[in-house]
């Protein structure tokens, strides 16, 4: 038994962890990356600091509490005002009057709210002034302000789009890498489920998969040599049968010839029923002998010739033997021939027996004074030759295995003249040259239709 030659492979989980790494580290540089560029916005003086406004603020709260009154020079450009009188209405500022609450809280007490905003508070004359800010980065531009968020929301976003796509292409390069690595295994599977067993395992660089591809190895091999049992069973068995029928055929003839002369003695009428009973036997099992040598000759595989028949030889010669056929049992042939080709690449013989068993067995089942149909023709470039016939039909178990081997279980076309080898012999021929044959119950009338199909590349 063979095996897969592991090389430089590594495990399934250093696998992952591989692209594990590869995800980490694309995270890693890119909030590196954020950070310098935000270090380098400040820097640049391109943004506030987070405490920037805060410290604005402070100051601006010094400045009016010492003079005692507000005016707008003395807000700093991050804040927002209010001015209070002592009972809390507001005078003036900038703040909304629905936010104006939460700055009457600061006076109260309060240094901050739920949305995020922090307050400072200075006294004046008569009341109160109170700054709103917040602490987090700011673009100094005031144009920048208006139209983009602040610089921390703007380059987190920034940072889950670029983690996001990085993520998505991390994605598509492992699973691409791990279709790669899988590719060995796919392609084994692959042929063995067609039965091309003849070939070299290739490996892959996962031992998991590698271990897959021994097991499978093992599994070729082992299915090989069934199968080439198998085969050369099959071929014994059919060249054991091929030996037995014709090794049959000397001593049936010599039974046969010698009950002829026994027959034509002056024999008592005992005597003459018995040799009847002996010449109707002999010829049964002469039919039988018949049928294995048809079969060996169409299962036999062997190459066929196949040369261009001229067609309306072929159907004149095949008409002359069926009207012969029926006329004993007084059944009506209906002969039609469509568009037919001047010429069919064929086996002359092979395809004659197959549609003469065909016939033979319409024949059987049609009752005295039915009807059997023919219709040949080309459509598609795809030779047609249909018989019909007026008898029972197939049931629907037969539509399924009329066709194989010996099959004799048609209880609607049940009969002792054949011995389920017609349409079997009728399909292997229509195998052997690329084609089908098809069974099913026609419209036309109302029995059994058979119908053998040959490939356009059998057309002339």
């Amino acid at each position: 038994m063979g095996s897969i030659k592991q090389k430089r492979a590594v495990s399934l989980s250093l696998f992952f962890l591989k692209y594990f790494m590869y995800l980490c580290a694309g995270a890693l540089l890119t909030a590196f990356c954020a950070v310098c560029i935000f270090n380098t916005l400040v820097f640049n003086q391109m943004v506030y600091a987070a405490d920037y406004a805060q410290k604005e603020a402070d100051r601006a709260c010094g400045q009016i509490a010492a003079a005692g009154q507000v005016t707008k020079e003395d807000i700093p450009e991050l804040c927002q005002y209010a001015v209070f009188d002592p009972d809390g209405t507001m005078r003036e500022g900038s703040i909304g009057k629905r936010e104006s609450g939460y700055a009457w809280s600061a006076v109260r007490g309060k240094s901050a709210d739920r949305l995020g905003n922090y307050y400072k508070v200075a006294p004046v004359a008569d009341g109160y002034c109170v700054l709103r800010f917040q602490i987090m980065p700011q673009f100094k531009s005031a144009k920048l302000r208006r139209y983009l968020p602040n610089p921390q929301n703007l380059i987190l976003t920034a940072v889950l789009v670029i983690l996001l796509s990085y993520t998505c292409f991390i994605s598509v390069c492992f699973g691409r890498s791990l279709k790669k690595k899988l590719h060995p295994l796919i392609s084994a599977a692959g042929k063995i489920q067609n039965r091309e067993l003849e070939f070299s395992m290739m490996t892959s660089s996962i031992k998991e998969i590698n271990t897959v591809l021994n097991a499978m190895e093992q599994m070729r091999i082992a299915l090989k040599e069934s199968l080439e049992r198998q085969w050369k069973l099959e071929q014994s068995r059919k060249e054991q049968m091929a030996s037995l029928a014709h090794d049959l055929k000397t001593p049936l003839t010599i039974i046969r010839g010698n009950t002829d002369l026994l027959h034509e003695s002056e024999l008592t009428e005992e005597q003459e029923e018995y040799c009847g009973y002996i010449q109707s036997s002999i010829q049964t099992m002469q039919d039988y002998v018949k049928a294995l040598i048809d079969i060996s000759h169409t299962e036999s595989g062997a190459p066929i010739e196949i040369r261009c028949v001229d067609t309306r030889a072929f159907l004149e010669e095949l008409y002359v033997t069926v009207e012969g056929l029926l006329t004993a049992k007084e059944i009506e042939l209906r002969w039609d021939t469509g568009e037919l080709p001047a010429t069919l690449h064929i086996h002359q013989g092979l395809l004659h027996r197959a549609l003469l068993n065909v016939f033979s067995n319409a024949a059987d089942f049609t009752p005295q004074g039915g009807t059997i149909a023919f219709y040949a023709a080309v459509k598609d470039r795809t030779a047609v030759f249909r018989v019909s016939d007026s008898g029972p039909g197939f049931s629907p178990k037969a539509l399924t295995n009329a066709a194989k081997e010996f099959y004799m279980d048609d209880e609607s076309r049940s009969s002792n003249l054949h011995y389920g080898m017609g349409l079997y012999i009728a399909s292997m021929v229509a195998k052997r040259h690329g084609g089908e044959l098809i069974l099913t119950n026609a419209d036309y009338l109302k029995g059994a239709e058979v119908t053998i199909k040959i490939p356009e590349s059998m057309v002339c």
